[in-house]
């Protein structure tokens, strides 16, 4: 995830000049041109909620580890089970697009 945010994922050239973006920069211009929606779901699905699944996942994994398991461990994963489908959800939105 850290490399994916660091790295441009956007790369534009018109003439001689060349535009890169970061997924950060993007939402910044986004908000920037006057697309806030857009932006909040930018950093959302490729931010917030990736980091909210990986410190879930921590924390009921990493205590199993030595045979312990920390209180609400059973909610968080069943809400790891629910939030499963919505992970890829690029993907999603991809399909939606090519499909229209």
């Amino acid at each position: 995830m850290v490399l994916a945010h660091l790295f441009p994922f956007l790369t534009m050239t018109s003439g001689s000049m060349t535009t890169r973006l970061t997924l950060m920069e993007a939402a910044h211009v986004l908000i920037r041109d006057g697309d806030p929606l857009v932006a909040a779901g930018i950093v959302f699905f490729t931010m917030v909620a990736p980091f909210v699944l990986v410190a879930g996942m921590l924390y009921v994994a990493a205590p199993l580890r030595h045979g312990v398991a920390l209180p609400g461990a059973m909610r968080v994963t069943r809400w790891l089970q629910w939030m499963e489908p919505w992970s890829m959800l690029e993907v999603f939105l991809l399909g939606l697009i090519v499909s229209s």
